[in-house]
């Protein structure tokens, strides 16, 4: 959903969508990549950028991206890339939506049980599952 695979943030879309998306303009994507490298971290680093690695024998690629966001663009070249590489791509754009406006949506049946529609609190939740260390889940790596 929505990619920021271009580390650099050089797309187009930061230009033309940026009236349009009200969080990710250039300079906000800049500083988390700074904090996402490193101070010495190289944005076209293969292994950081997916626009920069081979991606040759991954599985298939689904994106999608809300065409009125400024990571546009990263989607539009990761699917290129990832065609470039002979990957199974699909790239789905939604015309007039933002950046993760997947979970936006109405919640499913499930969901409106935890939050009931007529104010009433919701229930607590499930008690947490505690895994046993015998399971070796906790072990530390020899």
């Amino acid at each position: 959903m929505s990619p920021v695979s271009d580390l650099e943030a050089v797309g187009e879309s930061y230009d033309t969508n940026s009236g349009t998306d009200p969080l990710f303009h250039r300079d906000f994507v800049r500083e988390l990549m700074r904090g996402f490298l490193g101070p010495a971290g190289d944005p076209r680093d293969p292994l950081a950028s997916p626009l920069h690695a081979d991606l040759t024998g991954l599985g298939p690629v689904y994106i999608q991206v809300g065409g009125d966001e400024t990571l546009l663009d990263d989607a539009r070249s990761l699917d290129e890339h990832a065609r470039k590489a002979g990957l199974d791509t699909r790239l789905d754009v939604f015309p007039g939506m933002l950046h993760t406006f997947q979970m936006a949506v109405e919640p499913r049946p499930r969901s409106r049980r935890r939050h009931p529609p007529d104010g009433r609190p919701a229930p607590p939740p499930p008690r947490p599952l505690i895994l046993p260390p015998y399971l070796g889940l906790y072990d530390k790596p020899k």
